[in-house]
């Protein structure tokens, strides 16, 4: 782990603070983040006016590369089809993408949730 983080002290503002913990604290570290669940949730649509202040977001396991779960072509088609890049390059000025989703695509299984959410409204449902 200690060599991980020197390798990535070049790349990565936090490298100094991981750096700067004991043995024991790493471990934990790396102990809570594998077995924690969580999902990564990326959006389709943000609420605005235009759409009525309904937002659509794309859920799936932050982990399903590394758990090898298999290419999601339909969950990916619908990233792209909603205008976000799955790939690392930069966008140009020529590409139109709203935001970043995981690269390469989705992998595992996906679900889509829509919900009302005005904040000066203060409504959520």
């Amino acid at each position: 782990i200690r060599d991980e983080v020197k390798q990535a002290s070049t790349s990565s503002p936090y490298a100094s603070q991981m750096a700067a913990l004991d043995d024991a604290a790493l471990i934990d570290i790396m102990r809570t983040t594998h077995t924690s669940v969580s999902c990564e949730i990326t959006a389709l649509t943000v609420p605005t006016k235009t759409n009525n202040q309904r937002a659509v977001s794309l859920y799936s396991a932050d982990d399903a590369r590394t758990q090898n779960l298999p290419f999601n072509r339909r969950a990916t088609e619908l990233l792209v089809g909603c205008g976000h890049s799955i790939t690392n390059d930069i966008p140009s000025p020529s590409t139109m993408s709203i935001g970043a989703a995981p690269p390469g695509g989705i992998c595992g299984d996906a679900f889509v949730g829509r919900c009302h959410d005005d904040e000066i409204a203060d409504i959520w449902e």
